[in-house]
């Protein structure tokens, strides 16, 4: 079946005036996306302005994000340098979690169908690893990354991700992301590395 697009309403979510929209974007170029200062509290200030909820001792290294209410970070958390959030619907990230850099998180989708958009939340656990150029994209459904899961660089996240037994972490790599391993993160009993 062929779609074509002319015919696909607009539905891009909105939940503010154009007026925050437009602050928010010149808030967002000049104090959060910005590499040229290295000032985590400002950032994390300014997020928190525009709605954001973010947890104490967090470490912001720089950020795209469409909408910030809907962003919820926990405690001791980092987000790397030139991450980039589109989410329509909520996103939570626990607390003890790493986003690395250039990870793309997006909450939105099209239905294959009509290529009308959805939106569906994102919720990353406590102690997630999301690293290097990982991305992750919900699904209709919503997508959930349980506790203790390390996902390898240039993965491709589109699917809900199960955790560990107690006292284990999983490693989940490729496109489409699959289980690699699962192992123990008591040091003495082995070496993992990513």
């Amino acid at each position: 079946m062929r779609v074509r697009l002319s015919d696909v309403p607009q539905t891009r979510a909105r939940s503010h005036s154009r007026l925050y929209g437009m602050l928010w974007r010149l808030a967002e170029f000049v104090f959060v996306s910005n590499q040229l200062h290295r000032s985590t509290w400002l950032r994390v200030l300014v997020l928190r302005w525009f709605g954001a909820t973010i947890g104490s001792e967090c470490l912001i290294m720089s950020l795209r994000v469409r909408h910030p209410h809907n962003l919820r970070i926990g405690d001791r958390s980092l987000i790397g340098e030139r991450v980039c959030i589109d989410n329509p619907a909520q996103l939570t990230i626990g607390s003890d979690s790493c986003v690395s850099q250039e990870c793309f998180l997006i909450t939105g989708s099209h239905d294959l169908a009509t290529m009308r958009e959805t939106f569906s939340p994102i919720t990353i656990g406590n102690g997630v690893w999301l690293t290097t150029r990982t991305i992750v994209v919900s699904d209709a459904y919503g997508l959930t990354i349980a506790d203790d899961v390390v996902v390898t660089p240039g993965s491709v996240v589109a699917r809900s991700l199960g955790g560990p037994t107690t006292g284990a972490q999983i490693v989940y790599g490729g496109n489409p992301v699959r289980k690699i391993r699962e192992y123990s993160t008591q040091p003495e009993d082995n070496h993992a590395t990513v």
